[in-house]
């Protein structure tokens, strides 16, 4: 299974879903939209991302996961009061706090929040299958 990402502008139920990607999702491989501090220029960095890969999905493919909202999707990129918020596997980092995580994961570890409020998906799903989906089958 892939890591998968969903990235967003603003946080909570009303928040916008930008794309998905279905492998790769660390943060740490996305310096590169993380550190953004201007919505307009998050949303370009991560549409860029989006375009160069295939196994990215964009809104007008539909929800491409079998769970109703992020709770579940391995990390989380939202664009929310002039920078960045990452949750990580349920629990919300800032990119300097993220990477404070990193080198010393014992200090630096928030509480888990499997209950953060994000956008409820399931009108919109149209789960991914093939590139898109994040599964691999080893035979």
């Amino acid at each position: 299974m892939g890591t998968r990402a969903d990235f967003y502008v603003g946080r909570g139920k009303r928040a916008r879903w930008i794309g998905s990607i279905a492998y790769d999702g660390h943060p740490e491989n996305y310096h590169h939209i993380c550190t953004r501090r201007q919505k307009h220029t998050f949303e370009r960095a991560v549409r860029c991302e989006l375009l160069r890969r295939d196994d990215a999905t964009f809104p007008r493919d539909g929800w491409p996961w079998a769970w109703d909202d992020s709770n579940t999707t391995d990390e989380v990129f939202c664009f929310d009061k002039g920078r960045v918020r990452i949750c990580h596997y349920g629990r919300w980092f800032t990119w300097e706090s993220y990477v404070k995580y990193l080198n010393d994961p014992e200090d630096h570890l928030g509480p888990r929040n499997r209950d953060n409020p994000f956008p409820n998906m399931s009108a919109r799903r149209s789960m991914a299958h093939g590139h898109r989906s994040g599964f691999l089958l080893f035979a």
